[in-house]
């Protein structure tokens, strides 16, 4: 398999339908499989997502997983990761149901990956430029001192350091940055991914599945627990390898995004309506 798209959604018939229509009609490249994981919407609502992913699986092969009652992204993405290997895909997008996609938006994400040195050496793309990601007073204090003092390097926030540089791409000029954190929607090479875990199994577990499990039985594995964990380790991985990690990143960022939020509740929808945008991002519907 060559690409895998991982979707998350939480009651959202309205929003996970215009996140399909721009996922396939604003790109030429169209993924071999489709996994759409359900966070415990209600019944209702379940069979109406259930019976529109049937409409689409017309032309391209989807599963849908539903999970009984609402468990949050946590878990929900670390049931998204142990699929991976299930499906062992090239490339897996995980992407919540709540973005929009840019006109050849994915296209580029896959000619950089494929036709770049920079994309040939990261592990994957971030999803979405939030403004808080380019704020020091918010980004110094996302990541516990376990993590900074392991790097022994500043590769945190390279968003801090680095200014967007311009590339040719397919689809033309491009910029792209350097970062270390990214939301829920997030594009990796899994073939990098297998190569990082299979030098790191303990720590790939620990870090990127396992992150941040303080509050008891509440499972923090929140996107920048999980983005910055892939960073730390790739970096590891990138010292053993000889990469050089000042010109190389973990995490690449297109900027402008080639996907942005429609709503601005993350997998649970619990903090706006469907529809109801929090970003100015362009109507790409």
């Amino acid at each position: 398999m060559n690409i895998l798209y991982i979707i998350y959604t939480h009651n959202r018939e309205a929003i996970l339908d215009d996140c399909l229509k721009t996922l396939f009609k604003n790109n030429n490249i169209k993924p071999d499989r489709v996994l759409i994981i359900d966070d415990g919407s209600h019944a209702q609502l379940k069979n109406k997502i259930f019976n529109f992913t049937l409409n689409y699986s017309v032309h391209t092969p989807m599963d849908f997983f539903s999970i009984n009652k609402n468990v949050y992204y946590g878990h929900a993405a670390e049931f998204g990761f142990r699929m991976i290997d299930v499906y062992d895909p090239k490339y897996v997008f995980f992407i919540e149901s709540d973005y929009i996609f840019a006109k050849n938006g994915l296209d580029t994400v896959i000619d950089i990956f494929e036709n770049t040195e920079y994309g040939k050496n990261c592990v994957g793309f971030a999803g979405y430029d939030h403004p808080d990601f380019y704020n020091k007073y918010y980004t110094d204090g996302l990541y516990i001192d376990l993590i900074k003092k392991d790097y022994g390097i500043d590769n945190l926030n390279r968003n801090i350091m680095y200014k967007p540089f311009e590339i040719e791409t397919k689809y033309g000029l491009k910029n792209i940055e350097f970062v270390s954190n990214s939301c829920g929607t997030m594009y990796f090479n899994n073939h990098k991914l297998k190569l990082i875990k299979k030098q790191f199994p303990l720590e790939y577990e620990d870090w990127i599945l396992k992150s941040t499990q303080k509050y008891q039985n509440l499972r923090q594995l929140n996107d920048g627990a999980m983005s910055h964990g892939i960073c730390r380790l790739w970096t590891k991985w990138a010292f053993l390898n000889n990469i050089d990690i000042n010109k190389y990143s973990a995490l690449l960022n297109i900027k402008p995004s080639v996907a942005n939020h429609i709503c601005g509740g993350g997998i649970n929808g619990f903090s706006l309506e469907e529809k109801k945008t929090f970003v100015s991002s362009p109507s790409w519907i």
